[in-house]
C-alpha cells in the first residue's frame, strides 16, 4: 500500500510553508485558495487553512535505508529532535526492522523520519529534504480502533501490517511502503506526552493499482 497524499489542517499556513519549504526542504507544488501542496518524494503533503485552533497530527516519511545516520545528522542541524530516552533520540523498531527519529513541526504535529531496512530504496546523493521517499504513515484516531480497522480493511481490501500484532488501542494497517496507524482517542502519541485527538484529514492510497480516498473525521 502506498500513501500518495495526506491532506491536513493548519491554522498557521504561512509558518507551515516556511517550515516545510525552508527548514525541512520540501518543494512547494502549489499554494492557492488557502491550500498548499508539498512534494514528499512520490507522495504529496497538503495543508488546508483552518480556523480551528491548532489541530495536531502524527505522520511519518520514509527515507533511504542507507542514509539513516546521515539523515539524523542533517536533521539535528536543522531542528530539535524529540528525545526517546534521556540518552537517545533514535527509536529502534527491531520487529519492524526499522529505525526512526521524531520532531515537531511549527504546528506541533509529531513528524517522523523512518528508515525501513526491508525496502529497496538506497540513495547516493547527499541527504536533504528532497531525499524523502514518500509519506510512510498517517496516524488515524478512532473511538473504537478495532471496529474502525475492520471496516477499513473490508471496505478498501487492506490488510493488517504483518510485523505488528494488533492491540486494543493500536492497530497498523498496510505494509512497509505505507501504513495507517489507528489509535484510540486520548492515547499518548509516541514518543511524546501529547494525547491523540480527532481532526479532519483525507488520505489517498494506492492499493491493487487503484487510487482511493479515505476521509477521516
Amino acid at each position: 500500500m502506498r500513501i500518495t497524499e495526506i491532506q491536513l489542517l493548519t491554522d498557521k499556513m504561512e509558518e507551515t510553508i516556511y517550515f516545510y519549504r525552508d527548514i525541512l526542504g520540501l518543494s512547494v507544488i502549489t499554494t492557492e485558495n488557502k491550500v498548499t501542496k508539498f512534494s514528499a518524494g512520490t507522495s504529496v503533503l497538503t495543508f488546508h487553512q483552518s480556523y480551528n485552533k491548532n489541530p495536531v497530527y502524527h505522520f511519518a516519511f520514509n527515507i533511504p535505508k542507507n542514509q539513516f545516520n546521515e539523515a539524523l545528522d542533517w536533521a539535528t542541524s536543522k531542528f530539535q529532535l524529540i528525545e526517546i530516552t534521556a540518552s537517545t533520540r533514535v527509536a529502534d523498531f527491531q520487529n519492524w526492522n526499522a529505525k526512526a527519529f521524531y520532531f515537531y513541526d511549527n504546528n506541533q504535529n509529531i513528524v517522523e523520519l523512518i528508515a525501513r531496512f526491508d525496502l529497496d530504496n538506497d540513495a547516493q546523493q547527499p541527504f536533504d529534504g528532497s531525499s524523502v521517499c514518500s509519506i510512510s504513515e498517517m496516524g488515524v484516531v478512532a473511538s473504537e480502533p478495532q471496529i474502525y480497522s475492520s471496516k477499513l480493511m473490508a471496505g478498501y481490501d487492506l490488510e493488517l501490517f504483518q510485523k505488528q500484532l494488533p492491540k486494543k488501542d493500536f492497530i497498523a494497517v498496510g505494509n512497509d511502503e505505507g501504513l495507517l496507524i489507528i489509535v484510540s482517542e486520548n492515547r499518548i502519541w509516541y514518543p511524546t506526552d501529547i494525547r491523540s485527538t480527532k481532526h479532519w484529514a483525507k488520505v489517498t492510497i494506492a492499493y491493487n493499482g487503484q487510487p482511493t480516498e479515505i476521509m477521516i473525521d
